[in-house]
């Protein structure tokens, strides 16, 4: 399973950092609130949705994974993400 292979979910930045160090890759307990997480999530099944409709998605083999590439150009919501006082701190 590839949860198996990453580092446990962080609530230190400490050792989140050692983490990106060693593994490149973090994962931090309660990163965003519960409102961040909702607009995310409305934005990219919208976006996924308008990419079905338009016939522009991309599905992985066997269809059942949607991809929605480059999601920074895609919403304001995705862009924000970028400034969270999480990433600057990392």
């Amino acid at each position: 399973m590839l949860t198996d292979h990453l580092p446990p979910v962080r609530s230190g930045l400490a050792e989140a950092r050692a983490d990106l160090d060693q593994v490149g890759v973090t994962r931090i307990a309660d990163a965003l609130d519960g409102r961040t997480l909702a607009a995310v999530r409305d934005r990219i099944e919208e976006q996924a949705a308008a990419e079905r409709s338009a016939g522009l998605s991309f599905h992985d083999a066997g269809g059942s994974n949607q991809r929605v590439w480059n999601l920074v150009s895609k919403g304001e919501v995705f862009r924000d993400l970028l400034f969270h006082p999480l990433i600057e701190d990392l």
